[in-house]
């Protein structure tokens, strides 16, 4: 199937990602097709104890995934063997593999369990399964098409990881905490739902943006290789197993697109604006060490670094930030590759390692630097995630406003660019006594920090990994 083990990586790290809450138009026809597969699947595997509807049910979920994934995945559909990944689904975990496994001995299809190349090891819990030919046909007969697929919300969107990153179940003791953020997610979902998120763009940029996530995902598999537009729901991941770590919000399409497309980004047609919280770790870290603090100009400039390091300097904060010690952080910088690819193997006139690099910043930062290399950034997390909770809240009960999260950003119609930012500073003064600062995003010069995050967590060998 493979020509070489390369070839393997690069076709199942693209490989579509299951997806629970699908839903279609065409419903009735995948339900008939379903309803046609079953008896195949009865004689080859004997019929689990329960009621027929769910199988049913769990059948066209995975109809409409194999739809997807032969659109997006070249025929490959990722499905992962956690089973808390599946409770509050309308996707039962048992039945779901007790469907596929039949269709594999049916031959319909092809399993691959993981694969290793020079880069990246896949083994453990996600399995990617090949659509044959003969399942293939038997789908295209029926003509559900993947434009009809379509998305619902979560049915709980609140995220529980413990320290290892892996999804766990939600102890009852603590579903008087997340019963009332789900809640509020739910809100915020339902006005999403009423909603168009949409991209502006020609045919030939579309074609232009799909080989760009092809790129990037055969360099880093955490890198989408596919858009879905409707695809719009958030959740909110907490870590550690606790709801005072992490917290953000993740799932939206446009969260996952490289930076300098989110321009073309129209909420209902209409054109918008990103407003960003400008070092919004670094105001949150002096706000809690010195209440009231301002006059903090740009907090990435150093004294005695070339401003054209700037860039270099922003990506080593966030790493000095969210290490557990300083030793981790030095090894991180050392290996990151946007690092290298920004400092083109050279380091600040007058500096010759990072070590004296690092002492620059804790000097010029003297104020906040005994809280570098202490794991703030998964407590930071927590309160930048509230305060976006909030805004997405006011920007609705006060303008009927739609607002996109991008972890520190948000976007806007246009319009609203003024109530935005003016409703940006009030929610971060209510929480941090200390100057904030809302700038317009300007996508020519963002730097990709997505990248930079996937690096830092592979390389930190502590239990401040941020997820």
């Amino acid at each position: 199937m493979f020509s070489s083990p390369q070839e393997k990586a690069i076709t199942l790290k693209a490989a579509f990602w299951f997806q629970f809450e699908v839903s279609c138009a065409q419903t009735e026809l995948a339900k008939q097709l379903a309803l046609d597969l079953l008896p195949s699947i009865h004689l080859i595997a004997p019929k689990l104890r329960h009621h027929r509807g769910k199988e049913v049910d769990n059948l066209v979920i995975l109809l409409l995934n194999f739809v997807l994934a032969k659109e997006y995945g070249g025929g490959w559909l990722a499905i992962h063997s956690n089973k808390n990944r599946y409770p509050k689904t309308d996707v039962s975990y048992r039945v779901v593999h007790y469907l596929v496994e039949a269709m594999k001995d049916l031959g319909w299809l092809t399993k691959a369990n993981g694969f290793y190349n020079e880069q990246e090891l896949f083994t453990g819990l996600v399995a990617r399964y090949h659509i044959n030919e003969s399942l293939s046909n038997r789908i295209t007969d029926f003509c559900i098409e993947h434009q009809q697929v379509t998305f619902k919300p979560p049915n709980y969107g609140v995220v529980l990881k413990d320290s290892s990153k892996k999804i766990t179940l939600i102890p009852k003791s603590l579903r008087s905490i997340s019963d009332p953020i789900a809640k509020r997610l739910a809100l915020i979902n339902k006005r999403l739902d009423d909603s168009e998120i949409s991209l502006s763009v020609t045919p030939k940029q579309w074609s232009r943006l799909a080989e760009e996530l092809k790129s990037n995902n055969a360099l880093e598999s955490s890198n989408p290789a596919y858009v879905l537009t409707k695809k719009k729901y958030l959740r909110r991941t907490f870590n550690r197993g606790s709801f005072n770590l992490g917290g953000r919000f993740y799932g939206g399409w446009w969260q996952q697109i490289p930076t300098q497309w989110r321009e073309y980004l129209t909420i209902d047609g209409a054109s918008t604006v990103e407003l960003d919280y400008s070092a919004l770790h670094i105001r949150m870290l002096y706000g809690q060490k010195v209440s009231g603090h301002s006059g903090l100009t740009d907090p990435y400039q150093i004294t005695g670094i070339d401003p054209s390091f700037r860039s270099v300097t922003k990506l080593i904060f966030l790493i000095i930030i969210n290490a557990a010690d300083r030793r981790s952080a030095l090894a991180t910088i050392k290996r990151d590759r946007v690092i290298a690819k920004l400092r083109n193997g050279k380091h600040p006139m007058g500096l010759k390692n990072f070590d004296s690099y690092l002492s620059l910043i804790e000097e010029e930062h003297h104020l906040i630097s005994d809280m570098f290399y202490s794991d703030q950034g998964i407590h930071l997390q927590n309160i930048d995630a509230d305060i976006a909770e909030s805004v997405m809240l006011r920007m609705y009960e006060d303008y009927k406003c739609i607002s996109l999260p991008v972890h520190d950003s948000f976007i806007v119609a246009k319009k609203y660019e003024s109530a935005l930012k003016e409703v940006m500073i009030e929610e971060f003064t209510k929480r941090i006594p200390a100057e904030c600062v809302v700038k317009r995003s300007t996508y020519d010069k963002k730097i990709k920090l997505m990248h930079m995050h996937m690096h830092m967590h592979m390389h930190m060998k502590h239990g401040s990994k941020v997820v």
